[in-house]
């Protein structure tokens, strides 16, 4: 109850700088493996570093099995924002793995793109410690979300920690704000 008290607190609605000022740019995904109505989500959340302050812009939440499906999505949120150099970051399970795979020959080898670089992360702890991980970022409103997008169903995770029938968007943010607090300034090529 405490933990969805101080992510509830901190959410804060705002304009978004552009995207060419950002440090630091990546997308965070949580990866569901089934069609069925009880099962998770795949989730993506995108969202950018300036400074401290985390923003976070998208969020794309579906239910697909294949991979080229998610692929696509990805590839879509990526020209949405203007095609920036993005780093994907997902969960290094099984099926993530697969995602990683097919990542190298889709979007690399297939479309040519090469400014997506995808980054398996290794996630420690229950649902509970990775929340908390984040949590002090909230507390001192270093989190900002983008006014304009449609980030309800985050909202309500964040809100309702513990108490809701899914979580994913909620582990796709700890993935993209994990790989942020550890991403350099952008490079533009």
């Amino acid at each position: 109850v405490s933990q969805s008290r101080y992510l509830a607190q901190g959410i804060v609605a705002s304009e978004v700088p552009d995207i060419d000022e950002m440090d630091a740019i990546a997308l965070g995904v949580d990866l569901s493996s089934s069609l069925s109505e009880s099962a998770d989500y795949t989730v993506m959340i995108l969202a950018g570093r300036k400074g401290n302050i985390f923003y976070v812009l998208d969020m794309r939440r579906m239910r697909c099995i294949g991979n080229l499906e998610k692929l696509d999505a990805i590839v879509e949120m990526w020209r949405d924002w203007e095609r920036p150099q993005l780093r994907v970051s997902v969960d290094s399970t099984s099926y993530q793995a697969s995602l990683s795979g097919d990542f190298q020959s889709y979007i690399t080898s297939e479309l040519g793109i090469y400014d997506l670089v995808c980054n398996p992360v290794i996630t420690r702890g229950d649902k509970l410690s990775r929340s908390r991980s984040i949590s002090a970022l909230f507390q001192n409103r270093c989190v900002a979300f983008n006014q304009y997008a449609h980030l309800k169903r985050l909202r309500d995770e964040l809100v309702n920690f513990g108490s809701i029938d899914h979580d994913d968007c909620l582990d796709a943010l700890v993935l993209c704000i994990q790989d942020l607090r550890a991403a350099r300034k952008l490079e533009i090529l």
